[in-house]
C-alpha cells in the first residue's frame, strides 16, 4: 500500500499554482485543485494492480497483471499490464526491454490457454491520444475468438 503525506502550511498568500512537484514519476503543474484531483484519482491500472479496484484476474506475478477487459470487443479480450507505472510504450527505456518481452510473451501464453492457438489473436498496444490509448498506463490488449476486421479504427 502506498501512502502519501501532504504538508499544508497556512499563510496570508493563497497558493494559486503547483509547480516542480513530482508524484509517482509524473510532474504535476497547474492549479492546486488539479493536483489534488490527480492524487485522488490516481492511475486506474495502478489501483487495479494494488488490489484497490477489483478485476477479473487471469494471471499475476511480481511484475505483471492480466485481467479481462471490462468492455470486451471480442469473445476473448484481456489486458496485460506491468504493475510498475509506465505511461505508454513511448516511455519504455532500454532497461525495460525484458519487461516488454515478458508482457508480449505472457499475452501469447494466455491467449493460447483461452483457446486462440488454432485461429490466432490480435495483440495491440495503443499509445497516447492519436493511438487510441484511453488509460495512461502501458497495457497490451489481446483479442481473439472471432474474425477481426482491418483496418481497426
Amino acid at each position: 500500500m502506498t501512502s502519501l503525506v501532504i504538508n499544508i502550511s497556512i499563510s496570508r498568500h493563497p497558493v494559486t499554482t503547483v509547480s516542480a512537484c513530482v508524484l509517482g514519476g509524473r510532474e504535476l503543474t497547474g492549479s492546486p485543485e488539479d493536483a489534488i484531483l490527480w492524487i485522488m484519482n490516481d492511475c486506474l491500472f495502478c489501483r487495479i494492480a494494488r488490489g484497490e479496484i477489483p478485476c477479473k484476474k487471469i494471471y499475476e506475478d511480481e511484475e505483471l497483471l492480466a485481467f479481462h477487459d471490462i468492455a470486451p470487443q471480442a469473445p476473448v479480450h484481456f489486458l496485460v499490464i506491468p504493475k510498475r507505472h509506465i505511461d505508454n510504450v513511448m516511455e519504455l527505456e532500454a532497461a525495460d526491454a525484458s519487461l516488454a518481452g515478458r508482457i508480449l510473451f505472457k499475452a501469447q501464453e494466455l491467449a493460447v490457454s483461452l483457446g486462440c492457438a488454432e485461429k490466432g489473436a490480435r495483440f495491440v498496444v495503443n499509445c497516447k491520444s492519436d493511438g487510441g490509448q484511453s488509460v495512461n498506463h502501458l497495457h497490451l490488449h489481446a483479442l481473439g475468438g472471432r474474425q477481426l476486421s482491418w483496418p481497426p479504427g
